[in-house]
């Protein structure tokens, strides 16, 4: 009995987390660029985090979710791969635009927001 050849390229591998990760993100962790006003609108501007130099939130993108400046990574996203085993390194290797001192802050971030009284465990 022979095998067909679509039933063998049908066949595919299985992908590690992170490859699913930067499948389901990819579209989302990309340097961000302004948008283009509509009408006489304009686009809302990124408002830095107080006490954080490289996070920044807006209502327009992501949601409002605190992201790393100039981009739309989002500090649930960095958590998210630290979770799933990244390494800093891996990080800053897989996505170029990550800057390497917005690691401590993103960490920093989570830590203060898990603190707070009304994040229920």
């Amino acid at each position: 009995m022979t095998r067909d050849v679509a039933s063998t390229n049908a066949v595919t591998r299985r992908l590690t987390r992170h490859e699913q990760r930067r499948q389901i993100f990819g579209g989302f962790v990309t340097r961000s660029t302004s948008a283009p006003s509509r009408g006489t609108m304009t686009a809302m501007e990124d408002r830095p985090i107080t006490g954080y130099s490289y996070l920044v939130t807006n209502p327009e993108r992501l949601g409002g979710k605190p992201t790393i400046r100039g981009t739309r990574f989002t500090v649930s996203f960095i958590l998210a791969c630290l979770a799933e085993g990244m390494s800093y390194e891996d990080i800053v290797r897989d996505y170029s635009e990550f800057p390497r001192e917005a690691l401590p802050e993103v960490l920093r971030f989570a830590s203060a927001a898990t603190d707070r009284r009304d994040v229920a465990a």
